[in-house]
């Protein structure tokens, strides 16, 4: 009766110990799905959020009477913030990758993050002639699945950026996304190679170079440029 009673106590014993790992993965399950459901309105807001930034910018350029040093120094300013704004997205949109539930909407995103920096790169060109070339726009592409140096090229544009104050504007964006306006910039300058950069939307220059190789370019197309004096 003893060995029974023992035998039926294992039992109920390993069933609920089974039963309270189902439970647990069920939670961690729908734990993990209400998190990836969320990733992609945050990230929604969020470009939202900077594409008014960006429209609001655009605005003032449009409507500026004058092109004084205040004023374009105010343009300049919103440029750096704006810039500061996309690449913390930047880095949010990289890290928060979503399962296959929410691959469609997470791609929707990318996508509509790739025309804002696109934008972003046209609105600094604008602002820069506007005020007489104050502004190195720069705009740096790297293949989808990566390359051994577009990584450190990019920590480099940053690095300058911030020694620039943000007179340098550098965007970086996935040559190989499936939107006209990459596919058309391609084909126009012919990028082959990576990291390939335009600067000031007419000189191409492809290939890794660490910071001061990367400065005495970026002066050899703009003596103007504020690290370059």
């Amino acid at each position: 009766m003893e060995n029974r009673k023992s035998k039926l106590e294992n039992r109920t014993k390993i069933t609920l110990a089974l039963l309270a790992v189902a439970l647990i993965a069920s939670l961690a399950f729908s734990a993990g799905y209400a998190i990836a459901n969320l990733k992609v309105p945050i990230l929604q807001n969020s470009l939202t959020l900077d594409q008014q930034s960006l429209e609001a910018l655009s605005l003032t350029t449009a409507i500026g009477t004058s092109n004084t040093s205040t004023s374009c120094a105010i343009l300049e300013s919103g440029l750096g913030s704006l810039n500061q704004q996309l690449q913390t997205l930047n880095t949010e949109i990289n890290a928060a990758q979503t399962d296959t539930t929410y691959a469609q909407d997470y791609q929707n995103i990318v996508n509509q993050f790739a025309y804002t920096r696109l934008d972003y790169w046209l609105l600094a060109q604008r602002i820069g002639t506007q005020c007489h070339n104050a502004i190195l726009n720069v705009l740096m592409l790297y293949p989808q699945n990566g390359c051994s140096n577009c990584v450190y090229e990019g920590e480099e544009l940053s690095y300058l950026e911030q020694q620039s104050n943000y007179t340098l504007v550098a965007t970086v964006l996935n040559a190989n996304i499936n939107i006209s306006p990459v596919q058309a910039i391609d084909k126009m300058y012919n990028v082959t190679d990576y990291p390939t950069l335009i600067i000031n939307e007419n000189n191409t220059y492809v290939g890794y170079e660490n910071t001061a190789q990367l400065k005495n370019t970026l002066c050899q197309y703009d003596p103007k440029f504020n690290l370059c004096k």
